[in-house]
């Protein structure tokens, strides 16, 4: 069981971070939207001598909600990648906010397991 924080630090409004999620690469290109007051992210599968392979474009980072949620994708990660609000106010990423008080996790397969068995029993 594992829990990953994966390190967001944007000194710009985009940026791109590269994880290691189940020993595969993966791209997070992220993205701030003055328009929405959000923050956006991408996820592609790194694979070696190509481009990156797009998973997940465009998805708004939301505290508490799964950014792969009914994603079903060959090269998809098996965890979950979630952005997680340390202060539990439950207000989504300002521009400010992430890496600070909204920071972001990768749960793998073996944690959301865990964590749905909880729910289920609890």
């Amino acid at each position: 069981m594992s829990i990953l924080e994966i390190p967001l630090t944007p000194d710009t409004p985009d940026f791109r971070q590269v994880a290691s999620l189940d020993g595969a690469a993966y791209v997070l290109d992220v993205s701030f939207s003055d328009r929405t007051n959000s923050w956006y992210v991408s996820v592609l599968q790194q694979r070696e001598d190509s481009e990156p392979t797009p998973i997940a474009e465009g998805v708004r980072l939301a505290v508490n909600y799964p950014v792969l949620a009914g994603i079903v994708f060959d090269g998809r990660p098996q965890g979950e990648l979630i952005p997680i609000d340390l202060t539990n106010r439950g207000i989504d990423p300002s521009y400010e906010d992430l890496g600070t008080r909204v920071r972001l996790y990768y749960y793998d397969a073996s944690e959301m397991a865990r964590i749905v068995a909880e729910g289920v029993d609890g």
